[in-house]
């Protein structure tokens, strides 16, 4: 997939989806947010990642360092809303859910 940056609407609901889990909710993650119009964007950097189940969070790293190696990403830094839709794409993985 090609990675979308969560706009200003999107971010708004990631945060209100962690904050119901936080509470005890029991909602899907809405993934749906990563491709939605009116939560995301696309960005001036083209990237493509691929949603892979990793072994252990230091792959996660090796996965990202190789595909943004060719990308110009001093901008993308201080990009929440880049930051954010990695998190999302990947939130299962970076925090499990408590048997």
């Amino acid at each position: 997939m090609i990675v979308r940056r969560l706009n200003e609407h999107g971010l708004h609901e990631f945060e209100r989806f962690i904050s119901d889990l936080r509470s005890g909710g029991k909602q899907n993650t809405p993934i749906n947010l990563l491709n939605d119009p009116s939560a995301s964007e696309e960005m001036s950097v083209e990237i493509e990642l691929e949603e892979i189940n990793f072994e252990n969070r230091y792959q996660l790293g090796t996965y990202l360092v190789e595909k943004l190696d060719e990308k110009n990403v001093q901008t993308l830094i201080g990009d929440t809303g880049f930051w954010s839709s990695l998190a999302l794409l990947w939130f299962d993985q970076l925090c499990p859910a408590k048997a």
